[in-house]
């Protein structure tokens, strides 16, 4: 009898251990390993405004829309951030450290500095200024940029260390009459060997867009997908996935679209946002599973808003005070 209960006890308890695994497994998300952002649970944005009346600010936001606070960040008293720049400061690889882009005072000249994370320890990148677009990081300590040298809005993409060293041009043959444009967005892969990039087609006013893909050395260009109407790279998504936005001349209104890196599964997100918001058009970030992106009204009120992957279960993160516009900036931890 002692042995048989010992025996029942034994086996009730490797149950429960069985069920509290099981419990444990389904209670979790899986994720792929590769998915660079699945982590992130907070929302770096800049904050401009409208009116230019007053200097742009660095704001972060959690997810669920907590804990939404100015980030303190003391540039030199000559500069302010760039109004006109979609991408004011681009979080590194690691989470660690932000790039920031400045303008001085008449806005002729762009600078780029580096800080930490929580806006400390704000230094110069030393021997990058000029009529320059930050775009992302290809590593923990290397930037890519825009630079238009000439003025003619049809510039190169450029790669360099934080510490100002190794300043170089990405040599990228692009087709004939493809552009780079005015700094449109370029991203490079979790692994550091992928950049992905938007272009104009055919003249540099915007009619038409693409996506393209190479090496990070330039070479190995491919088309990913084309358009005709303009269209920006927002973010990528598990490696293979893309975001974008997309201009819809018909309806006069932006849309977010996916696509493989292969170009195939190209579909419109489907979003049903609350009445009288449209899509804003600004920079959308996007997890495996979650965007974040930002609307607009007919009074451009402006505020942030995530949904799935998919455009279902919309939720307000965040109102933008009215007369103020709002460009997501990266996730961070």
């Amino acid at each position: 009898m002692k042995k048989l209960s010992k025996t029942l006890i034994t086996v009730i308890a490797l149950c429960v251990i069985a069920m509290g695994f099981g419990c444990n497994k389904s209670s979790v998300t899986p994720h792929k390993t590769t998915d660079t952002t699945a982590a992130k649970t907070q929302i770096l944005y800049s904050m401009d405004d409208t009116l230019e009346t007053t200097s742009t600010t660095i704001w972060s936001v959690a997810t669920d829309g907590t804990g939404n606070k100015k980030v303190a960040i003391s540039v030199p008293t000559n500069l302010h951030f760039d109004f006109d720049s979609d991408i004011a400061a681009e979080v590194s690889t690691d989470n660690k450290t932000m790039t920031l882009s400045l303008d001085n005072a008449d806005e002729s000249n762009t600078y780029f500095y580096k800080c930490n994370i929580d806006g400390s320890n704000v230094q110069a990148i030393p021997n990058i200024d000029g009529y320059i677009y930050l775009q992302t990081f290809i590593s923990p300590t290397a930037i890519l940029y825009w630079e238009n040298a000439n003025n003619d809005h049809n510039g190169e993409l450029w790669q360099t260390n934080t510490d100002g060293s190794s300043n170089q041009q990405v040599n990228i043959a692009l087709p004939t009459g493809v552009y780079f444009g005015d700094g449109k967005f370029a991203k490079v892969s979790a692994d550091g060997k992928t950049m992905i990039f938007s272009t104009f087609g055919t003249t540099n006013s915007g009619s038409t867009s693409a996506i393209y893909k190479c090496n990070t050395d330039g070479s190995g260009l491919t088309l990913v997908t084309s358009d005709n109407t303009s269209g920006t790279l927002q973010a990528i998504i598990n490696t293979n996935t893309l975001l974008y936005n997309l201009y819809n001349a018909t309806t006069n209104e932006d849309e977010l679209w996916l696509v493989n890196l292969d170009g195939s599964n190209k579909h419109q997100i489907s979003l049903t946002l609350p009445t009288g918001l449209t899509l804003a058009d600004s920079r959308a970030e996007a997890t495996s599973s979650t965007i974040y992106f930002v609307t607009g009204d007919a009074n451009d009120t402006q505020a942030i808003y995530s949904a799935g992957i998919d455009g279902t279960n919309v939720k307000l993160v965040a109102n933008v005070p009215l007369g103020y516009a709002v460009k997501l900036q990266g996730l961070i931890k």
